[in-house]
């Protein structure tokens, strides 16, 4: 991210996804099922993110932070209030922007607008395919670009193009993800005419088995424009 001339630029991406609400105290049985470790959670992150901003300020570094999806369902704390004490949480961490992951439209669309006008950061959602859905206000947009550290950083969020095939009808109310090669090809395009420098790709459409080459493919798709 810079000439070899120049100075290299810090950017601290910090990425979170599938937290399904779970924010609260609990035992690491994934670490050691017989004496598993207290994690806390939330409150840790909170911390952790509070000295990263207090040690970058005597550098020119900066910070992203960028959530992936399902933020909410599958925790009694995230699901209580249909997902505002986690947007509230999300707020209080700082966060740049999220896209929305599958099981986000547990409680319908008309709910994950009412968290998006919460949120003190963007719904990033750029393959949306909207038939009079709920998902209409102005912090739901494809992308943004920002410049960070001298470089136009752009976002672009994809939602999995499978929500018609893994959300129920009813709390989709129209609402449609289509491909997501489809968006990429559609929008980098446009935010490469922008300015953007650098782009990330935000997005909880899972890992193919054969990851190496759909990542070949995809790369060759976009710089072909095909």
């Amino acid at each position: 991210m810079a000439s070899i001339c120049a100075e290299p630029i810090k950017i601290n991406l910090i990425t979170t996804n599938d937290i399904h609400g779970v924010i609260g105290e609990q035992k690491a049985n994934f670490m050691n099922p017989q004496y598993p470790p207290t994690i806390i959670g939330g409150a840790a992150f909170a911390k952790y993110m509070d000295d990263l901003r207090v040690e970058i300020q005597t550098t020119e570094e900066e910070i992203l932070v960028l959530d992936g999806g399902n933020f909410f369902q599958g925790s009694s704390l995230g699901i209580a209030n249909n997902g505002k004490t986690m947007i509230e949480w999300m707020n209080r961490i700082g966060y740049d922007g999220l896209v929305p992951g599958i099981y986000d439209f547990i409680s319908g669309s008309k709910n994950l607008n009412e968290l998006s006008k919460l949120a003190n950061f963007p719904f990033l959602f750029s393959n949306l395919s909207c038939s009079s859905c709920p998902l209409v206000n102005s912090n739901i947009i494809p992308y943004y670009i920002r410049e960070i550290s001298g470089i136009k950083v752009g976002v672009l969020g994809v939602v999995n193009s499978l929500l018609a095939e893994m959300t129920l009808t009813e709390n989709l109310s129209g609402t449609g993800a289509d491909k997501e090669i489809l968006a990429a090809r559609k929008w980098i395009p446009e935010m490469k005419a922008e300015g953007a420098e650098l782009i990330i790709l935000l997005t909880s459409s899972g890992v193919p088995w054969n990851r190496e080459d759909e990542y070949e493919k995809f790369r060759s798709d976009i710089i072909n424009g095909k």
